[in-house]
């Protein structure tokens, strides 16, 4: 029993460390400076940097993981084999992670919301910064 634990982490931490390169895509968060024939930094790109974090940290980090979480929720609750402890854990675990993204969803919606009805009207659709003009400010 124990070497068979042993051999699961071995197996979940080598897939983790194979899947690393596929999660490091945050290239492209900075959208100035850098070499010189880039654009300098202006105030219009710090938003359009939030913008992209903010896309980032919710699609590619939040999203997988929240994923991965309800598969393991639900693992858990088809292995339980009567375990009332175990089916507990699992619907925890489930409402648990429906709630954040539901939080974290709702916040990114609200939030694009307000700034799109409190910039210009000429800045639409919210949730697209301009990348080569600058709107933001002007």
């Amino acid at each position: 029993m124990k070497n068979s634990k042993l051999q699961f982490k071995i197996i979940l931490v080598s897939a983790f460390l194979i899947s690393m390169p596929l999660l490091v895509s945050a290239k492209g968060l900075v959208p100035c400076g850098g070499e010189p024939p880039e654009i300098p930094c202006n105030l219009c790109h710090l938003a359009v940097m939030a913008d992209n974090i903010i896309k980032f940290l919710l699609f590619v980090l939040v999203l997988p993981a929240g994923t991965l979480a309800l598969i393991i929720a639900g693992i858990l609750i088809l292995t339980a084999g009567g375990s009332d402890d175990q089916i507990t854990k699992g619907k925890t675990v489930f409402k648990q992670v429906v709630i954040g993204l539901l939080i974290a969803f709702s916040a990114w919606l609200i939030v694009g919301t307000i700034l799109g009805n409190l910039l210009k009207t000429r800045y639409l659709p919210w949730n697209k910064f301009p990348e080569n003009k600058c709107y933001l400010f002007n």
